[in-house]
């Protein structure tokens, strides 16, 4: 019998599942950016520290924001659940 209404645990694993899909194209995007600094290519990353300098007004920083940046990457895994980073299908 299929239910008229989800379940609040339905609703909650969809909004989960939505909320990984978006972090995956967000990095997918990310990780496509291509930046020329004269002929030289820069790298998202860099590009990001450049950017954070800039705006805090630190020129020579963006060694510093790099380190940041690899902390996030190292650590960012650690916050999503074991669970959604499968997609399981149940039929």
């Amino acid at each position: 019998m299929i239910e008229s209404e989800p379940s609040a645990e339905t609703l909650e694993t969809v909004d989960r599942v939505l909320a990984v899909n978006d972090l995956r194209i967000l990095r997918l995007k990310w990780r496509t950016i291509n930046a020329l600094d004269g002929d030289q290519a820069i790298s998202p990353e860099d590009l990001l520290c450049k950017a954070f300098a800039a705006m805090t007004r630190t020129d020579g920083t963006e060694p510093l924001f790099k380190r940041g940046l690899e902390k996030l990457e190292e650590t960012a895994i650690s916050a999503v659940r074991y669970e959604d980073l499968t997609i399981s299908i149940h039929a």
